[in-house]
């Protein structure tokens, strides 16, 4: 991402906008698989029967499929959200001066010898406890959003595998 943003793309420079570029570019992969994974599951039977009535096109995606890939929409922010924090490698790369420094690159950069003080031992630890809290909501989250979807777990991978 730094070889991009230095040498290829020189009209975004080191910074803010380059930091959430390639945070987005590095985490879109995730919400991609796991909505393409909920609408592979889902299959095509509701929005067909919604558009045989004449409902129109964008009606059935805000009536239909918006609804049943809210919980693949939501855990998938929970799970970009979780890598965001924590991902300090391409924000330390990418970040132009200390005035907007993010906490885990502020962290990492303090500790000398191994020892950065009680104060952010304390701060580190609170933000994997925040890390933990947030990816636990969320599964919490997402099996209450799916509660009356669950069916037998060799349907949905026989399902995914594409056999009837």
């Amino acid at each position: 991402m730094f070889f991009v943003f230095t040498a290829l793309f020189t009209s975004v420079h080191l910074g803010t906008l380059a930091e959430t570029l390639a945070l987005i570019t590095w985490n879109v992969s995730w919400p991609a698989l796991i909505v393409q994974a909920r609408l592979v599951t889902s299959g095509k039977q509701y929005e067909e029967a919604v558009a045989d009535l004449g409902t129109p096109p964008l009606q059935v995606v805000r009536r239909v499929m918006l609804p049943m890939l809210t919980p693949a929409i939501f855990a998938s922010a929970v799970l970009v959200f979780s890598s965001v924090v924590d991902d300090f490698v391409l924000v330390d790369l990418l970040n132009s001066n200390s005035s907007n420094t993010p906490m885990s690159v502020y962290i990492y950069s303090q500790q000398r010898g191994g020892n950065g003080g009680p104060a952010l031992n304390a701060l580190g630890t609170i933000m994997l406890v925040m890390s933990f809290v947030i990816v636990i909501i969320g599964y919490l989250g997402y099996r209450w959003m799916t509660r009356g979807e669950r069916g037998s777990r060799v349907d949905a991978l026989a399902t995914l595998a594409g056999s009837d």
